[in-house]
């Protein structure tokens, strides 16, 4: 990336060699999530955040923001640990990170994670997105799911 500043061009390093820049970034996305999907702000364990800083970002801070809204999305505890980051290499990211899909197609795979995660129930998994289930009923009788 390049930027001007004062007619100079300035080159910036890739995100993986900004150390500290990845945990200001992942606590600037992770607050604009939860208030996105009103969920209470989750902190970074440590070992999350030497999770953060180990990986690579081969799609630098959008990859990173992607990985922290799952995370904001997908915790289900007031602290986010390594378990909770769906990295490039996991089964849910790829096709997060590789397509460009809508908003329906996120929704989609997120509560179809859960559905799989949590055998099927809608009562458990419509609490933990916060959603009505009938929401989640209707996605199934649509056959969105």
């Amino acid at each position: 990336l390049y930027y001007r500043v004062v007619g100079l061009p300035i080159e910036l390093p890739p995100l993986r060699e900004r150390g500290h820049d990845i945990l200001l970034l992942a606590q600037h996305f992770l607050l604009e999530f939860c208030r996105e999907y009103h969920r209470p702000v989750p902190t970074l364990s440590t070992e999350a955040q030497a999770r953060l800083l180990a990986h690579s970002y081969p799609g630098n801070v959008r990859e990173l923001k992607t990985v922290m809204e799952l995370a904001a999305v997908l915790c289900h505890q007031n602290t986010i640990e390594p378990a909770d980051f769906q990295f490039s290499r996991s089964s849910i990211a790829p096709s997060l990170l590789d397509e460009e899909k809508t908003l329906r197609e996120y929704t989609n795979l997120i509560v179809r994670h859960h559905l799989q995660k949590y055998d099927n129930n809608v009562p458990m998994v419509a609490k933990m997105l916060d959603v009505g289930r009938s929401t989640i009923y209707k996605m199934l009788q649509e056959g969105l799911l």
